[in-house]
């Protein structure tokens, strides 16, 4: 675990709900030089290993629908 996952933890610990601004902005207070891009990594790492939750399933569906295979193309008779 980095800095940075603990310090998304340590934001997180007082309970309650971010968005994804404020969580930025309480992490980076701890870790000054996390980018947007690594926050949101480090969180779906977190997520993925069961320490984190989101409140809806909307970016799990997108992520998923970016990595969906393509249908193969059927001919109509």
């Amino acid at each position: 675990m980095t800095g940075l996952h603990r310090a998304i933890l340590e934001s997180l610990s007082g309970g309650g709900a971010y968005f994804f601004r404020q969580l930025g902005d309480a992490v980076n207070a701890l870790e000054p030089d996390a980018t947007d891009s690594a926050l949101a990594a480090a969180m779906w790492d977190l997520v993925w290993s069961g320490h984190i939750a989101g409140d809806t399933l909307a970016p799990l569906r997108a992520s998923s629908a970016t990595r969906r295979a393509p249908r193969p193309h059927t001919a109509r008779r």
